[in-house]
């Protein structure tokens, strides 16, 4: 027998490292698990505090310290403002940008009208900088470089190797 899968009533992707990095090319450093956010009622604070708590897939990892907290969170316009806690400052060198993308990518897959996220940190830096924000179109979760290669390019690389 096999436990079914409870259904979703309000679904919502909550990105996080993937636990086994391979570099080929085809898979992503970070991926998505579907969550409930029908409890919530629309308090983005309060998810992404959840969110924060880490994924429940042993096939992603979280890329946050523990005791990260959402500070608070406001959108204006197109840009999406989360203050966390200071304990982000652990987070060092290019954990700071996969930390901050899987932020990013989880809260703009909730809201389409969001196109920058803008990460800040209270009293503490973001590995060198008080903020870090990502637009939409900086993401770019697969490599996908060789896909778009020219033919003869791809002849020239095929005759490389």
């Amino acid at each position: 027998c096999k436990k079914e899968k409870q259904q979703l009533i309000s679904p919502v992707s909550f990105y996080y490292r993937s636990a086994e990095m391979i570099y080929d090319g085809t898979s992503a450093i970070i991926s998505a698990e579907q969550r409930e956010s029908a409890g919530f009622n629309g308090n983005m604070q309060l998810l992404l505090n959840a969110y924060f708590n880490g994924p429940v897939s042993p096939e992603l990892t979280s890329p946050f310290p523990r005791s990260l907290k959402v500070i608070s969170y406001s959108a204006y316009g197109a840009t999406a403002t989360v203050q966390v806690s200071s304990v982000i400052s652990q987070i060092k060198g290019i954990d700071v940008s996969i930390a901050c993308a899987c932020i990013a990518s989880t809260i703009l897959d909730m809201d389409e009208s969001i196109n920058r996220v803008q990460i800040t940190s209270s009293g503490a830096y973001l590995d060198g900088t008080d903020s870090v924000t990502i637009a939409r179109d900086d993401l770019l979760l697969l490599d996908t470089a060789s896909e778009t290669l020219p033919k003869e390019t791809e002849s020239v690389t095929e005759s490389i190797q």
